[in-house]
């Protein structure tokens, strides 16, 4: 059920902050903290988010560290608090990108509404090269679980990749997250059918 190769993993490595412009908040926990408090703006959750994808990026520990201490359900509150805002969103499938690299956080993060809010995000960011980039990886990981793979497909989430790939044909980032995210997908038989029939394998060709 498992794909036993994972390119899509080293991917968002390359596009990593630059290390001036890496945020001050050293603390996982201090992020968290932030991620829930009621008082933080929007700027100040994307700054958190963002620390959390590279703190979830660094280390399998850290990915259950951040899932242990109520991360995903953060990062989903935070992305619906601000659903308007692109960096707010952007910085959340990040996030959730990073912490679904570990097999039962994939769960966690369905179980969470993690999958909603990449959703959502898509839909209302069309534009936005970095959500549909980050949207199309997280999902590209969290397909590895087959059970997520339903939730994916029956969500709309084939036809947002589709869309994604539609709407930014000359962005090589979107169209390689967009093609891992299908390749996942499609190990499942019948979406196999779903992506074709939607256009996919053109998406692809193209």
């Amino acid at each position: 059920d498992k794909l036993e190769t994972s390119p899509a993993t080293s991917q968002p490595s390359t596009t990593k902050p630059s290390p001036d412009s890496y945020p001050t908040i050293l603390n996982v926990q201090v992020a968290l903290q932030q991620l829930k408090s009621s008082h933080t703006s929007p700027n100040q959750l994307a700054l958190c988010l963002e620390n959390i994808g590279d703190w979830a990026l660094s280390s399998d520990t850290h990915r259950k560290e951040t899932t242990a201490g109520g991360g995903v359900a953060a990062i989903v509150n935070a992305m619906k608090r601000y659903p308007q805002d692109s960096k707010v969103q952007h910085k959340g499938c990040w996030a959730l990108m990073h912490v679904a690299v570990n097999d039962s956080n994939r769960v966690s993060i369905a179980s969470e509404g993690g999958i909603p809010a990449i959703v959502e995000a898509m839909c209302l960011h069309l534009q936005d090269t970095n959500v549909q980039q980050y949207g199309c990886c997280a999902f590209a990981y969290l397909a590895d679980n087959s059970n997520n793979r339903v939730f994916i497909a029956t969500t709309g989430g084939i036809s947002l990749v589709l869309e994604a790939m539609r709407q930014h044909p000359q962005d090589s980032k979107v169209q390689c997250q967009g093609c891992w995210a299908l390749a996942r997908l499609a190990v499942n038989d019948h979406y196999r059918v779903s992506i074709a029939t939607a256009g996919g394998i053109s998406a692809v060709i193209e």
